[in-house]
């Protein structure tokens, strides 16, 4: 199991998602990209360069999801660049295009081959979300307010032809809203199992990602009420515990699910094929977790029903999964912190260009030495933990330093390239 935070608006609004983009090949792509992007922040597995842009290949992406390198870098049959366009306009793209040397094949535009076309279309895919809070105009009145928002995942996105070693490869970096909410508002996933997916299972994995993390929301917020005796008293851990999920009937499951069905030949009803597609797909993502990532029972909704019709679904908690819990809310503080003093050194040290490896020997000493650029340290740990925590933590003057040292080491120590394989990939 490698358990990754995902970002729950993309678990939210993957039904959104999928209809922005077209063909199942694509949207089962796109859907992949995200939670790489994901698992890349979290952990060193793509290269990355001394202004913070992650390179990423085809090489890559085909390694991490066991994919054929030649399909991603095969021309799309109908690239999303030039969707909907004239005749004339798909001139003059592919022409002002072709100023840019070897980034596209004779006659056709630079987001041409399938995984271009992916890129294409999740970095002009906008995910949809709402914040809402409570404002007071005047004393004595509150109005609830819920804003519409939308995320993207990428902030940039290059694509980039080396003429030295004649290969293509891509510069992103992370929208600022995507890595806020890989920090606060994010679900737990086992990669591993994400990466084996149709995009069917997905889909449904997805879903049930959701359920699950409501599920479990509503056991915690039950068990704190119960446990806190005292106003202002430290909660003891929340207890980890299965969570159970009863939906309203098959139907719905079937059409949220996109498994709805008609009556078949041979006497097949509707109800009979909804049900086995339901089973199937919940016994298809068991098989490849290699665990009970979600257990469904069939129920008479009501005692007059001719059918067991009700699904009751339940989430057991691994043990792997505890362990990882446990030690997350830490090594999560620290991944920020490190993340925005890093982006700190990065402005410090703007006009000086170094190599990776003179990068990580001039950040520890940039670290080590409490002279140097005070404040903009002290706004990186701020920022970092008002991010965590969604409030305004401060890093006190009279520990700040001791604070920042407390990273020196595990920079020391970390490496700058995790291989795929070493994370069970």
């Amino acid at each position: 199991m490698l358990t990754t935070r995902i970002d729950k608006q993309f678990i939210n609004s993957q039904r959104e998602i999928i209809h922005s983009v077209n063909g199942d090949r694509d949207r089962h792509l796109v859907l992949r990209l995200v939670g790489l992007v994901s698992l890349a922040f979290q952990y060193p597995i793509l290269q990355e360069d001394i202004f913070g842009n992650k390179i990423l290949t085809s090489q890559d992406v085909a390694r991490v999801f066991g994919l054929n390198r030649n399909y991603l870098n095969s021309k799309h049959p109908d690239p999303e660049q030039l969707r909907d366009k004239s005749p004339t306009e798909i001139r003059e793209i592919i022409i002002s295009d072709s100023l840019a040397g070897k980034l596209q094949a004779k006659g056709v535009a630079s987001w041409y081959t399938n995984l271009d076309n992916a890129l294409y279309q999740l970095f002009y895919t906008s995910i949809p979300y709402n914040q809402s809070h409570i404002r007071k105009p005047q004393v004595g009145t509150t109005e609830t307010v819920s804003t519409l928002r939308e995320m993207k995942v990428f902030s940039t996105l290059q694509k980039v032809y080396a003429n030295k070693t004649r290969t293509t490869y891509y510069e992103y970096k992370e929208s600022e809203q995507f890595i806020i909410n890989n920090a606060r508002y994010f679900l737990y996933m086992d990669f591993l199992l994400f990466s084996k997916l149709t995009l069917t299972e997905l889909r449904v994995f997805m879903d049930l990602l959701k359920v699950r993390g409501n599920e479990r929301y509503i056991l915690e917020t039950q068990q704190k009420k119960s446990l806190q005796t005292v106003p202002g008293e430290k909660l003891p851990n929340v207890f980890f515990s299965e969570v159970t999920h009863t939906t309203s009937d098959i139907n719905y499951l079937a059409a949220k699910w996109g498994l709805e069905k008609e009556d078949g030949k041979e006497g097949k009803t509707k109800f009979s094929l909804e049900y086995r597609a339901i089973n199937n797909v919940i016994k298809g993502i068991n098989e490849k977790a290699g665990y009970t990532f979600c257990d469904i029972e069939w129920v008479k909704a009501r005692p007059t029903d001719r059918f067991k019709g009700q699904p009751i679904l339940r989430f057991p908690y691994p043990e792997k999964e505890k362990e990882i819990m446990q030690r997350e809310a830490k090594k999560r503080k620290d991944e920020f912190c490190i993340y925005f003093l890093r982006q700190q050194f990065r402005k410090y040290n703007q006009n000086n260009i170094l190599s990776p490896e003179d990068f990580k020997k001039k950040f520890i000493n940039y670290l080590h030495d409490s002279r140097v650029d005070p404040e903009g340290k002290r706004e990186a740990g701020f920022k970092a933990l008002q991010i965590i925590t969604n409030s305004n933590e401060y890093v006190p003057d009279a520990n700040f330093h001791n604070y920042v040292s407390n990273y020196i080491g595990q920079i020391s120590a970390e490496k700058t390239l995790i291989s795929p394989q070493e994370l069970g990939l």
